[in-house]
């Protein structure tokens, strides 16, 4: 609000992204309430919304379906089974709930199966969630669909890999703000950095004493690495 009503700063330009939904819509109300209804309201939503707003428009240049559908942890776990029963893995040895963590977490690492080393991992449920993996992921593009991670993993892959897209977007955004940063993961990280080449005009919000999300994949070290990869 700030930046619109004393710096004349278009809303258009400004992206917030927090984390849960309850919270955006929390944040879109404050603003609009301080702004009233403008034509040009900023971009306020939780990581995977922004994803998936930018995915619709865009991944068919990556040779995705933009009609693609999402799974939700249910569907996620279904998918699971299935593969395992497909690659005839003992359920009751390595549990699907487990492996679907470990294959969040490389999600979460930005790793794709291509990037885990097996090899050296150790023998045991993560070892054989990077099997299943590659089984998941090509089941999931027959099924034209996307899970959560995916959402986060292919809007980086896409800023990485297509530059008209990345230009689009590192131009629109001229200031980035992100909330409750200490429960960023390096996918996001990796997001965080792709969006704001351009203006490098990003404030974070974020505690450590606060992190709660390590068991899913929030990186403590992006705090300290903000500092490194954002100088001024």
């Amino acid at each position: 609000a700030h930046l619109v009503l004393e710096k004349g700063v278009s809303g258009q330009r400004i992206l917030a992204i927090t984390f849960t939904n309850k919270a955006a819509a929390e944040m879109k109300e404050r603003v609009r309430k301080i702004l009233g209804n403008t034509d040009s309201p900023p971009w306020i939503s939780t990581f995977h919304s922004f994803c998936l707003r930018i995915l619709r428009r865009h991944i068919s240049t990556l040779g995705f379906p933009g009609d693609f559908v999402i799974y939700d942890s249910q569907d996620q776990l279904s998918l699971v089974k299935q593969c395992m029963k497909k690659m005839s893995m003992n359920v009751e040895a390595f549990p699907p709930k487990s492996i679907l963590n470990h294959i969040s977490g490389f999600k979460n690492d930005f790793l794709f199966p291509k990037d885990i080393d097996r090899d050296s991992l150790p023998f045991g449920n993560k070892m054989k969630a990077a099997e299943v993996y590659v089984v998941y992921q090509e089941e999931l593009k027959k099924n034209n669909a996307l899970d959560f991670d995916d959402l986060l993993m292919w809007t980086v892959r896409l800023l990485r890999e297509v530059g008209e897209v990345s230009e689009l977007y590192n131009d629109r955004f001229q200031y980035i703000m992100v909330d409750e940063f200490q429960d960023t993961n390096l996918t996001q990280y990796h997001l965080l950095q792709l969006i704001s080449k351009k203006h490098k005009n990003v404030c974070v919000v974020g505690d450590d004493d606060q992190s709660i999300y390590g068991w899913r994949g929030a990186n403590l070290e992006n705090l300290s690495h903000f500092e490194r990869d954002y100088p001024g």
